[in-house]
């Protein structure tokens, strides 16, 4: 445990000893502006597609088990002496889901664009002498 602090301590603190802020690489200013409109989009990506994994975990499943798999009802399907096919029914009806979070999913999208471009736009629009100044303050 104590190399383990001592290693983390040296990470933490640099080869000087003490708390170097030097090592912190710096963002530019346009990324500083756009990087919170940047991860909302793909947030909202993630949240609309987010009921796709559980159906496609289940179609593999039962596609390496040789194992049938529709929305019509459980089909029987034994895995290591386990009967899954509730499971599988289950996880494979989550696709429907995405009728409720694909369309909120692309308004969220469109807005976390609309956000991005604003941010964009005024990065552009602001004056040079400003972007300059913010820049000698790093």
């Amino acid at each position: 445990m104590r190399a383990w602090s001592t290693l983390s301590s040296a990470i933490t603190l640099g080869p000087t000893g003490n708390r170097d802020r030097s090592m912190k690489r710096p963002c530019s200013p346009l990324w500083e502006r756009l990087r919170y409109p940047a991860y909302c989009m793909a947030g909202s990506v993630a949240f609309g597609l987010c009921p796709l994994l559980p159906t496609l975990i289940a179609a593999a499943i039962a596609a390496l088990n040789g194992c049938r798999l529709h929305e019509g009802f459980p089909n029987p399907c034994s895995v290591c002496g386990f009967e899954i096919g509730d499971l599988l029914y289950a996880l494979g009806l989550c696709f429907w889901m995405m009728g409720l979070t694909l369309p909120i999913g692309v308004l969220l999208l469109g807005g976390s664009t609309l956000w991005l471009l604003i941010e964009w736009c005024r990065y552009l629009l602001k004056p040079k002498s400003e972007n300059a100044a913010t820049e000698s303050r790093r």
